[in-house]
């Protein structure tokens, strides 16, 4: 073997040794790039959820502030002008359904909601504002369940017939509809696991003796 051939093998050796050394640096440095991808999706998903809680903390605000008080004011105008519309409708819930059967002096009593439009418009359209947050993911809902959702549900269930009346006026209420399934489901589940887990603790507090059959050693 002549001194170029030599000097060729070691060059050859030296080129495949800078192969594997470069391959191996642009597998650290697409393993490096996956890494910081994972941790900026990550950052933006804790960042999201940051503001999806903060979101709904001020709902939950803007509940207490303004919805609560418009609330108030609906109950002493209805007191004021005995409306019996509430009270006569009957409100049918089936899981995914919410629908108002009304009474037969409807027309008498829609009257007289006619006459205050306005101020029950303003409660509607601040009970859909509240509810378009939770249920465009905007801010997580779960967060206001906790505090909101019970009382939520027996307003909806209280002004129902309202909503219905206006509803058929405009479709931009689906949202309050939409929430309310959303909770009121998952109040019922609630309860029926509550009523679950009290069966199964009288269940196992209940002696369950047997006797024996004789011969039987059992």
């Amino acid at each position: 073997m002549d001194d170029l051939e030599i000097i060729f093998n070691i060059l050859y050796l030296l080129a495949a040794i800078a192969v594997a050394i470069f391959a191996y640096l642009g597998l650290e440095q697409l393993k490096i790039s996956k890494e910081n991808t994972d941790v900026t999706r990550k950052n933006a998903q804790l960042s999201a959820k940051r503001e999806a809680y903060s979101a709904a903390a001020d709902q939950c605000r803007y509940y207490g502030d303004c919805i609560v008080p418009l609330i108030n004011k609906l109950d002493e105008k209805v007191n004021e002008n005995d409306v019996k519309l509430f009270d006569d409708c009957k409100i049918i819930f089936d899981n995914d359904d919410l629908s108002v059967e009304f009474p037969d002096n409807m027309e008498e009593e829609s009257n007289k909601m006619d006459y205050y439009f306005s101020e029950y418009g303003e409660l509607i359209n601040a009970l859909s504002t509240f509810s378009l947050y939770f249920t465009s993911g905007v801010a997580e809902e779960k967060v206001a369940f906790y505090d909101l959702g019970r009382s939520y549900c027996l307003t909806i269930e209280k002004i129902c017939p309202l909503i219905v009346i206006l509803s058929q006026k405009s479709h931009e209420y689906q949202n309050i509809y939409d929430l309310y399934i959303i909770w009121k489901n998952r109040l019922e589940i609630m309860e029926l696991q509550e009523k679950q887990d009290d069966i199964e603790s009288k269940i196992k507090s209940i002696p369950n003796r047997s006797i024996s059959t004789i011969g039987t050693g059992k």
